[in-house]
């Protein structure tokens, strides 16, 4: 929460952000290539902190109006903070030791880039924390079902079916943020189908019915709620269809016609065939975007805000900047551990059969297994897409990165892990502090950004 007042104007992507807030406050309908849930969430925050709806475009470096742009920050902020105890949580149920577990939530506590999208009005914070939570009650459904003695011929406990139900409405949520969350849901529907890699056995088809229609209706809950709130035409209106747009009112050109009685299902559909085809007819390029396979090695970031600070001169240019990027430190760390795993991976799967599934090493496989899959997964739609792509993207590939990290050192002799990890969270603090004024916006010179300025594009 420190300093999240700071910049008091628009931040990059707040522009959107905000100005979904505002139309939704005046229940006008708006188009984006998103869905809802997230925006919703924010918007709910500002009507309560007084968000002003007088205001429907929020340009960059703008000030807002009051002080209600806190509130949605403050949503944003939570969720992002919430992503900490879940990372521990999350390697804890991966079978990581206390210490190594505890250097999982260390890479995300000092993550720069999950901390900044945390500290605007963006939604990245609540779509990782949607992804952590579904991923963490998957495995927890995942032990109990691994336990054959637990509800074998009779009746699943009530905590198996609490599990499958959180997992679902998690995953539900995620999708409902943004649907770069799918790898996820993705993953647990595989290992829930086919009992790979977890369960001892692959969880009842009737199980998984049960979940996959529980998500449905909490996914198009939200959807929904944007209907609902959504009663007065806009100029993003006119990318809906004429009969869509009759059952909005304000418009002269198609006034509103109560007999047209377009279904939920109806509206559903088009909006997702609309937005399907508008995000993928972006074809426009961006100053700031950067591909795939720059993310790992942190080589290109986003300038998302500067300002002139107090005592700027020319002879020294004193300003306030916010600079997209991850820690350095932890992109070095999980790079290495991905790569090395990677590497070995072919070696141990020749020799698999040698490995009795008693062994820790058997668990380390694949457990990393998994975790490369979910890491290499949330890259491959960005390996084919045409449209221009930028870091924050990286985040859920990221996280899958960090915990493979920390399962690689989990593998290692208890002496040699607790050295390590010391030695890891000492880097990785070391490189927060060093580049904390590009994200908290200190007042910093031209010759330390410069000297903060290690990669050729981090210009």
């Amino acid at each position: 929460m420190y300093r999240l007042h700071l910049p008091r104007a628009v931040v990059f992507d707040e522009l959107h952000f905000a100005s979904f807030i505002a139309h939704h406050l005046n229940r006008l309908f708006v188009f984006d290539i998103h869905p809802w849930l997230g925006k919703l969430t924010l918007a709910l925050s500002a009507y309560l902190a007084g968000f002003p709806s007088d205001v429907l475009d929020f340009p960059i470096a703008t000030p807002y109006p009051t002080h209600a742009y806190l509130a949605p920050r403050l949503v944003a902020a939570l969720f992002g903070a919430a992503c900490v105890p879940l990372m521990f949580l999350i390697a804890r149920a991966l079978g990581m030791a206390p210490i190594s577990a505890t250097l999982a939530a260390a890479f995300q506590l000092l993550d720069l880039l999950l901390l900044t999208e945390s500290r605007l009005i963006l939604v990245d914070s609540q779509l990782m924390c949607y992804i952590q939570l579904t991923l963490l009650c998957a495995l927890r459904l995942w032990r109990l079902s691994h336990a054959p003695t637990v509800w074998k011929k009779r009746t699943p406990p009530p905590a198996y079916f609490r599990y499958l139900a959180l997992t679902a409405v998690f995953a539900a949520a995620a999708l409902s943020v943004k649907w770069t969350a799918a790898v996820t849901p993705f993953l647990v529907a595989v290992v829930c189908l086919f009992g790979l890699c977890f369960p001892r056995e692959p969880t009842p088809l009737s199980h998984c019915a049960l979940a996959a229609a529980l998500a449905l209706g909490c996914y198009a809950l939200p959807w929904w709620l944007h209907l609902r709130l959504s009663t007065r035409s806009s100029p993003t209106a006119t990318r809906m269809s004429d009969r869509f747009r009759t059952t909005l009112t304000g418009n002269a050109s198609l006034p509103y016609d109560p007999s047209h009685n377009v279904t939920f299902s109806e509206k559903l559909l088009e909006l997702h065939v609309r937005q399907f085809k508008t995000n993928r007819g972006i074809k426009t390029r961006h100053r700031w975007e950067s591909k795939w396979y720059e993310w790992p090695l942190n080589m290109r970031g986003i300038y998302y805000y500067v300002d002139k600070a107090e005592g700027y001169t020319e002879d020294r240019p004193v300003v306030r900047v916010i600079y997209l990027l991850q820690n350095p430190a932890s992109a070095l760390w999980v790079a290495a551990a991905v790569a090395l795993f990677a590497l070995l991976l072919p070696c141990v799967l020749r020799y698999r059969n040698r490995i009795s599934e008693k062994h820790s090493m058997h668990r380390v496989v694949s457990v990393g297994c998994f975790l490369l899959a979910g890491y290499v997964l949330n890259l491959v739609p960005y390996m084919f897409v045409e449209r221009c792509s930028f870091l924050y993207h990286y985040l859920p590939a990221l996280m899958y990165g960090q915990l493979l990290a920390a399962l690689l050192i989990d593998a290692l002799p208890r002496r040699v892990r607790v050295s390590l990890t010391v030695v890891i969270i000492a880097t990785l603090v070391a490189a927060f502090v060093f580049w904390a004024p590009w994200v908290y916006a200190w007042p910093i010179d031209g010759d330390a950004i410069t000297r903060r300025q290690w990669m050729p594009r981090w210009n």
